[in-house]
C-alpha cells in the first residue's frame, strides 16, 4: 500500500489482509498503555502534546466519544466478515472473547461514567462463553489465556492497568503458593 492509498470501501469487520487475529473494531482498543490518549483521541482532540513527563488527562469529550464507541462495539452486528480468523469467535457486538486481543475491553468501561458495564459484560462473557465441560472455553487457549482470563475475572480483578474495579464472583477469595 502506498501512502496515502486506502482500501475501499473501508468495512471496519474486515479482517483479511489488513489485520491478524482481529480486525479494526477490535484492534481499535489495543492502547492500555494510554487510554486516556485513545479516549482524547476519539473525542476530537488534535491538540499536540510537549509535555509528556505527567500522564495526559482523560477530556470530558473524549470520555463522552470512548464511552459512544464501546457502547458501538458491543451493540454491533455479529456478523463475521468471511475472510475472519478462526480464532475470531464469542462475539458480543464485535467484541470477540474467543481471542486474545479484546479481553481487556470489557474492562474499559471503568474508564467511563457508566463502570457497571464492566460487570454487565464480563458476566455475560463467563456466562455465554465458559461451560464445564470438556469443550468448555470459547476460542483459543493459548497458554492458558482463555482460563487465566476467566479466573481473574472471576476473582474480581483483570490487569488493564493497576486499580480496576471489575466485579468478583466471590465474596473473599485467598491464593496459596
Amino acid at each position: 500500500m502506498v501512502q496515502g492509498d486506502h482500501f475501499w470501501p473501508y468495512r471496519a469487520e474486515h479482517r483479511g489482509e489488513d489485520f491478524t487475529e482481529g480486525n479494526a473494531w477490535q484492534w481499535t482498543w489495543f492502547a492500555p498503555q494510554n487510554l486516556n490518549g485513545l479516549a482524547n483521541i476519539m473525542g476530537g482532540d488534535k491538540q499536540e502534546r510537549t509535555d509528556y513527563s505527567a500522564p495526559e488527562v482523560m477530556t470530558a469529550q473524549g470520555k463522552a466519544a470512548f464511552l459512544a464507541n464501546l457502547d458501538a462495539l458491543f451493540n454491533a452486528d455479529s456478523k463475521a466478515d468471511t475472510t475472519q480468523s478462526h480464532d475470531m469467535s464469542g462475539f458480543i457486538g464485535q467484541f470477540v472473547m474467543g481471542n486474545e486481543p479484546d479481553h481487556h475491553v470489557p474492562y474499559l468501561y471503568n474508564w467511563t461514567a457508566e463502570p457497571w458495564k464492566t460487570q454487565e459484560i464480563v458476566n455475560q462473557a463467563m456466562n455465554d462463553f465458559y461451560h464445564p465441560t470438556h469443550e468448555g472455553l470459547i476460542g483459543n487457549e493459548d497458554v492458558g489465556q482463555m482460563s487465566a482470563w476467566y479466573i481473574m475475572s472471576a476473582l474480581g480483578f483483570y490487569q488493564v492497568t493497576p486499580g480496576s474495579q471489575p466485579t468478583p464472583l466471590v465474596a473473599r477469595s485467598s491464593i496459596k503458593r
